[in-house]
């Protein structure tokens, strides 16, 4: 359970982490961004490198599935900043935790894995849930706009599509070929960054270099401890554990830390949330 734990953690400080910068004028929230993945290349190549894992036959699912996990936060990543100003991160850790209903989509439709009628149950609830923290509420004519409900829909299939490529490597590869596959991803990603620091010449000051370093490290390393517990536990129980405990530490940590209040509705939608993820654990 210790890695289970620990991708939790870092994963929540990761979301809670670029919030803080978004609401903080003395940082640009694109450079740390941009930072935060071209320092999780960094880790993943050195990761490579001290593994010896690029002496191995190369895995094609690993540099596949790597890449597409890449370009899927990448994606999911701009998406966020726009969840985060429209809901916060409270609303943003749920939705994001919440797309473990794809890749349990995937398992029953690739690898023939069969729900028990309380995961059915639970994955119903799940898409109720998203509704509600989506319904329009009477906040900025932009979070009521199509736009806003737009944002909020692709951040979840992205973040869904994320977590569906890291299934997939695990039952295409083997856990040798983790360090490639994380070089792969993280290498994607920071391209990206770094053509989006020179589109808009952008030199990231100390501060936003350490921010974005740190939350870097929180991204990188959430997706190794993550897989770890993919090789010991079936993919339903991990995504549902990491979706249930995430999307209460991403809350707890929104509330206490970034002083966010949950409107009833959407404390409503994140009650809805927890029960839906307990009932996908069941067999």
């Amino acid at each position: 359970m210790l890695d289970i734990t620990l991708h939790v953690l870092l994963a929540s400080l990761f979301t809670v982490g670029i919030r803080w910068t978004q609401t903080r004028v003395d940082y640009d929230v694109m450079a740390v961004g941009a930072t935060n993945y071209i320092a999780a290349g960094v880790l993943g190549v050195v990761m490579l490198a001290v593994s010896g894992a690029w002496c191995l036959e190369w895995s094609w699912p690993a540099v596949v599935t790597g890449g597409a996990l890449g370009s899927s936060y990448f994606v999911a990543f701009f998406l966020l900043l726009g969840t985060l100003r429209l809901r916060g991160a409270a609303i943003a850790g749920a939705l994001s935790r919440l797309a473990v209903t794809i890749p349990i989509g995937l398992a029953v439709l690739a690898w023939n894995e069969r729900p028990s009628v309380a995961q059915w149950v639970g994955i119903g609830v799940s898409a109720a849930a998203v509704l509600l923290m989506n319904a329009p509420q009477r906040e900025s004519n932009e979070t009521r706009s199509w736009r806003g409900t737009l944002i909020l829909s692709l951040f979840f299939l992205f973040v869904g599509a994320s977590f569906a490529s890291q299934e997939v490597f695990a039952h295409t590869a083997t856990p040798d070929h983790l360090p490639v596959f994380l070089a792969a991803g993280f290498l994607m990603a920071s391209l990206g960054s770094v053509g989006l620091l020179i589109q808009r010449r952008v030199i990231p000051s100390w501060r936003e270099l350490g921010a974005g370093v740190l939350i870097g490290a929180c991204n990188a390393l959430q997706v190794v401890f993550l897989l770890r517990t993919l090789e010991r536990l079936p993919a339903f129980l991990t995504f549902a554990i990491s979706s249930a405990g995430g999307l209460l530490v991403t809350a707890a940590m929104a509330v206490g830390m970034l002083g966010e209040r949950l409107a009833p509705r959407r404390a409503g939608g994140i009650a809805l949330a927890a029960a839906a993820l307990v009932l996908l654990q069941a067999r």
